[in-house]
This record gives C-alpha cells, structure tokens and sequence, in this order.
C-alpha cells in the first residue's frame, strides 16, 4: 500500500510541475507546443539519470517508484504530444506535424542521453 502511495505522491507532484511549466511558457504556445516539449524533454532527462543510478544499486525501490514511476509520469505527457501533433495534421499542416515529432523524439532521446551521463 505504501508503494501505491509514493507512485500517487509523485504523480501529483509531477503533474503539479507540468502545470507550472505550461503557466510559465504560455506566452510562446502561440505557434507550438513548446510546453509539451519542454516536458518531455526534462522527463528524459530525469528519467535517463534515475536508470543510471538505479543501474548502480544508488536508488531504492521506493525512490524509483516516486521519482521515475510517479514523477516522471505525471510530468511526461505524451499523450499530449501525440494530441499536439495530431491537431496541425487534421488541420492540413504536415510541416508542423513532422516538426513537432521529430524534435520530440530528437531531443527527448539527446536528453535522456545526457540524463544517464549526469
């Protein structure tokens, strides 16, 4: 049960900071989903640092439970990002629908890189 609490503990608190980061990068959504991004982006990034350190016996259970299953799962959205991408393609805007793809996986898979370096 204690398990269960520490995932919905970091999923509230990832989900907290989604809304923060989409409230703080309002003004430039205009055009494209850069909130949307930036979150997946910095996801990768915990996420790549916290399978190194589990990979080194430096992360507990619990702590992966909260911090990679809970955190990184309330602050990651790509169901968004497949919303998101969704919409300029309905729309008839192919461009903005490849670009939107390929820098999320782009720069996701470069972040998540880098996590595991940190």
């Amino acid at each position: 049960m204690y398990n269960l609490f520490l995932v919905f503990l970091g999923g509230g608190l990832g989900s907290l900071a989604r809304y923060g980061l989409a409230i703080g990068l309002k003004p430039y959504q205009a055009h494209f989903p850069w909130a949307t991004l930036a979150a997946n982006a910095l996801a990768c990034l915990v996420l790549g640092f916290l399978v190194v350190t589990q990979s080194k016996g430096l992360l507990s259970e619990r702590e992966r439970l909260l911090w990679a299953t809970g955190f990184c799962g309330g602050f990651s959205t790509f169901s968004t990002f497949i919303a998101d991408s969704w919409q300029p393609f309905q729309g008839g805007d192919p461009f903005k629908t490849w670009l939107n793809i390929i820098l999320n996986l782009s720069i996701c898979w470069a972040f998540f890189w880098a996590g595991t370096k940190l």
